[in-house]
């Protein structure tokens, strides 16, 4: 699983990568639309996990370019605003889904939604068998505690 995650907020980018990572997944990363879009098109990720407001180009006109390239592309906004705008106009391009980076938790349980079943052809793990161990009371200890340290500036 080739995952590329566009924020450009560093410490996010590593948090996810962090919650996400497993054998077989490969992880890369952008720092703002602009290069994410450059990235897609060099590599093709299986999925996009992207900031919605980032500069020179934010990650709804990025995801807008994409799609119209790649139909398909998988795209998930992540997004320190819970404003129905910013909902609407990420569903209006085309994502997945929509979470909150105060419960980054949650992108597991969005991309278990729209991701293969818990093992792929490849015997890789996907976001479904993740979710399972990401109920585990330790690792959500854990997480929260990460969560609070890399929580945005507001």
């Amino acid at each position: 699983m080739k995952c590329l995650i566009a924020d450009d907020d560093p410490r996010i980018r590593q948090l996810l990568i962090s919650l996400l990572e497993r054998p077989g997944w490969e992880f890369l990363e952008a720092a703002c639309g602009l290069e994410a879009l450059a990235l897609y098109e060099a590599h093709g990720p299986d999925l996009v996990i992207m900031d919605i407001e980032m500069s020179p180009m934010d990650g709804i006109t990025a995801i807008r370019a994409m799609r119209q390239r790649h139909a398909l592309c998988k795209v998930l906004m992540v997004s320190q605003h819970n404003s129905s705008r910013f909902r609407q106009a990420a569903a209006a391009v085309g994502a997945i889904g929509y979470v909150l980076k105060d419960d980054l938790h949650g992108v597991i349980e969005a991309l278990a939604q729209h991701l293969p079943s818990p093992v792929s052809d490849g015997g890789e793990e996907s976001p479904s068998s993740i979710v399972a161990f990401s109920e585990n009371k330790a690792f959500g200890e854990k997480g929260d505690r990460r969560l609070r340290e890399f929580e945005p500036n507001q």
